[in-house]
């Protein structure tokens, strides 16, 4: 019975000590792979960039799960899956944000992800932008269909932001990963564990054909939700580690445990 592995890509696939992709990590992906089973790669960051980093690694996933849940594609770009903030909930979010001194904002569509503005854009290493940067205006969200919004600020002006979102917008989803300086902001129920769901379905897979590998906060549902469940060992995660059936310190490691299922 073919298998699917669900993986998270920062700190689980990309985990080399140079902060690349390990060798030996990369070889079990492909191998699996070449065994007729499927990767699903799932990240928080956009469909762009994941679909780069596939073809460095001279990889194609069956699935791709992006913006952290909110969009799923399939092994040629096309869009299976949606789930976008509701305009309700985005009004006020996009009202606080404004008040704001803030020196970078990234939006998302289901097809891109932006800076509406930044100080400091994040550049591949021949130079060329990671987003485009659109400079539009505050008022040219709240007619958008939006994924997520990611926030790089001060910890204070951070935690300020999600007392007043869950005060004004209770049912959104907010991610606050190890990067001390980054909160993002998602629909209701959109998690990795609810796009692993409706892979599910899309697939029509039974719950032992799934296995899910990731290592940080916005991994926790689909290590909860699915029993074959690996949690990557990283020095910033020793709460999430609990979330995981399984807890490995490379992705490679999972190979072990194939057997037992």
């Amino acid at each position: 019975m073919e298998k699917w592995l669900v993986t998270d890509y920062d700190g689980t696939l990309r985990n080399g000590t140079d902060g690349g992709v390990d060798p030996k990590d990369l070889a079990f992906v492909k191998e699996f792979i070449n065994d007729n089973n499927h990767v699903v790669i799932a990240s928080g960051r956009p469909y762009e960039m994941i679909l780069r980093e596939a073809r460095e690694m001279g990889i194609k996933p069956s699935l791709y799960i992006t913006n952290a849940g909110a969009v799923i594609r399939d092994d040629n770009g096309k869009l299976l899956y949606k789930k976008t903030i509701p305009h309700d909930e985005l009004k006020p979010v996009v009202d606080y944000l404004k008040t704001l001194n803030l020196h970078t904002l990234i939006y998302a569509t289901p097809d891109e992800e932006m800076y509406l503005f930044t100080d400091n854009p994040s550049k591949y290493p021949d130079g060329s932008l990671k987003r485009r940067i659109t400079n539009q205006s505050f008022d040219d969200l709240y007619d958008m269909d939006l994924v997520c919004f990611k926030i790089m600020e001060d910890r204070q002006t951070l935690d300020n932001l999600i007392k007043h979102v869950k005060k004004v917008a209770p049912d959104l989803t907010i991610i606050n990963n190890n990067d001390s300086n980054l909160v993002e902001i998602h629909p209701p129920h959109s998690s990795k564990g609810d796009a692993v769901k409706i892979m599910q379905e899309l697939e029509h897979l039974k719950p032992e054909q799934i296995i899910t590998a990731g290592d940080d906060d916005n991994d926790i549902t689909m290590l909860s939700w699915f029993d074959n469940s690996f949690v990557i060992k990283q020095p910033y995660n020793k709460e999430i580690q609990k979330y995981g059936k399984h807890k490995i310190d490379h992705l490679w490691e999972i190979k072990n445990y194939l057997g037992q299922n």
